[in-house]
């Protein structure tokens, strides 16, 4: 692919050197068609956008009507039942949970472990509490963390992982995201 020099931004019609220019490898000249500046505009636009209630609903709306095809709906099937056979463990241990919880042998608290905020509620009536297992051969042994604290978690649980180059230490995670 042969890079121009020089390019006229799609959107702000002015001549701007290619380095001022995103790649695109799937485009012939290899560059984005609106400049970096104008993309990053155009971002920040859409993010306002996003945030109003049009933009929310907007956003519903377009998400059920993708979730609903049957296509999508395949899709999101076939990726379960690979990451069911890909990590019987895990499965396992939720499904643990999920029983214990119908059975009444275990209950989900109202706030996180970690921060103790208080979560929204779903339509179903249910806290948005995630159960975070630590060690997975304990299928009930169950870390109870907001959405945010779970993000967290997993975020620094990486980052200790990138770091030491082999499997995290989860008291040293959990050292790193209580403060």
């Amino acid at each position: 692919m042969n890079q121009p020099t020089v390019k006229l931004c799609s959107m702000c019609k002015t001549e701007k050197s290619a380095s001022e220019f995103h790649k695109n490898k799937e485009l012939k000249s290899g560059l984005r068609s609106a400049c970096k500046q104008c993309c990053k505009k155009y971002t920040a636009n859409q993010e306002i956008k996003r945030k109003t209630p049009e933009g929310r609903a907007k956003k519903r709306a377009w998400s059920r009507t993708r979730t609903a095809s049957d296509r999508m709906r395949e899709r999101a099937r076939r990726h379960s039942v690979k990451r069911i056979q890909q990590y019987p463990e895990k499965e396992a241990a939720r499904n643990a949970v999920r029983c214990a919880l119908r059975r009444g042998d275990m209950v989900r608290p109202e706030a996180c472990e970690v921060c103790n905020a208080i979560p929204l509620k779903g339509k179903d009536g249910r806290s948005y509490i995630h159960g975070h297992h630590d060690d997975y051969s304990k299928p009930l042994e169950v870390r109870w963390l907001c959405t945010e604290c779970h993000a967290k978690y997993h975020f620094a649980l990486a980052d200790e992982m990138e770091r030491t180059g082999r499997s995290g230490d989860a008291n040293r995670v959990r050292e790193i995201v209580n403060g």
